[in-house]
């Protein structure tokens, strides 16, 4: 190799060690949108452990797994607040550090505490925030019982707007009876549910919600309080299905063992500063149940999960380790996009309010 060749290999070796390495008073964080953004959580962080937070936020579980599957991955972050589902698809892919942080799980909630136990995690990673996948309905415009198929609920829907979150698993749940087929019989069976409903695919708040031919939204309980929270129309309500909803959790992962992150994974899974994103997103810490909150939405939201949904349905990736099922996923995904009805309102500007 000649020496300008050398060179030039040390230079772009020294500036890929220079662009993934934090620095030491600086730990960066790759997080769901809104978790950290109080000021709270960096002042806890910088008086226990004297460094400074920097975080990227996606707002979907697409934005968050494309992330994971670049050529530097999760290099770039010392910590990862993922969905579970993530995690798991890709757990192969994410180095184990040593660390204790999963020992905040033995002060969860019991039903917490269970579950997490149950799926054997390495001891880098710890539960973040629980929610549920649920419904926001508009009682002006449908009813919606616990007998209600789907398939119902779009034909009461008619041709008024519908919302679905921007996440493969819960479009993918919402097919009924189409788990074992091909991305194209399941397309078609998609298709055939939606029928004529204004379908809109779309995470967190937008106008949408304040139309009056607003029929219902399938999204995650966090999301789905500050909506109903925010939105003009008073009268929505979030109802959580026998069948269709189920409990997610989002985890943090320590991904090295660099004192810096050890010290700021350990404070944000502390129940302090869990406490602080609960009533800043309305997810669940896992350490409280809905009573710490001094909210009637949200109680009456949770008070669901530990009567009834804790000894029902927890969210069980349906493609646990397999790239192959995850891939099959993603084109199912691309095809549902592509139908004329969603395509339709893929150019529609929707006024966000994180």
């Amino acid at each position: 190799m000649s020496l300008g060749k050398y060179l030039y290999v040390v230079i772009i070796l020294i500036l890929q060690s220079t662009v993934n390495a934090s620095p030491k008073n600086t730990v960066n964080i790759l997080t769901r949108y809104n978790y950290l953004r109080s000021p709270k959580i960096s002042e806890i962080i910088k008086n226990r452990c004297g460094v400074e937070i920097s975080y990227d936020e996606y707002y979907t579980r697409g934005e968050c797994t494309k992330v994971i599957l670049q050529s530097s991955g999760l290099d770039y972050y010392d910590i990862a607040i993922i969905p579970q589902g993530v995690h798991d698809v890709f757990d192969s892919s994410i180095k184990t550090q040593k660390s204790n942080i999963g020992k905040a799980a033995v002060g969860y909630s019991e039903p917490v505490r269970k579950q997490y136990f149950s799926r054997h995690y390495p001891n880098n990673v710890a539960y973040f925030t629980l929610y549920i996948q649920g419904f926001i309905w508009n009682p002006n415009t449908l009813n919606i019982s616990k007998t209600e198929s789907i398939l119902s609920m779009f034909t009461k829907a008619k041709n008024n707007i519908v919302i679905i979150e921007s996440s493969h698993p819960a479009v993918f749940n919402l097919i009924d009876g189409g788990y074992d087929l091909s991305p194209d019989l399941q397309v078609n069976l998609f298709r055939n549910i939606i029928q004529d409903a204004d379908v809109f695919i779309t995470s967190g708040y937008n106008k949408l919600y304040e139309k009056n031919h607003f029929a219902f939204a399938f999204q995650n309980s966090g999301d789905a309080i500050s909506i109903i929270k925010k939105t003009e129309n008073k009268k929505l309500k979030f109802f959580i299905h026998p069948k269709y909803s189920y409990v997610s959790t989002d985890i943090l992962i320590a991904l090295n063992s660099r004192r810096e992150t050890h010290c700021v994974a350990q404070a944000l899974v502390s129940k302090e500063i869990l406490k602080i994103v609960q009533q800043e997103t309305f997810c669940l810490s896992p350490y409280e149940t809905y009573k710490s909150m001094d909210d009637q939405i949200f109680q009456e939201t949770y008070k669901k999960i530990f009567d009834e949904t804790f000894k029902k349905k927890w969210f069980n990736v349906f493609f646990d380790n397999n790239v192959e099922k995850h891939n099959k996923l993603h084109n199912l995904w691309h095809k549902i996009h592509s139908l004329p009805q969603i395509m339709k309102n893929h150019s529609l500007i929707l006024e966000k309010d994180h």
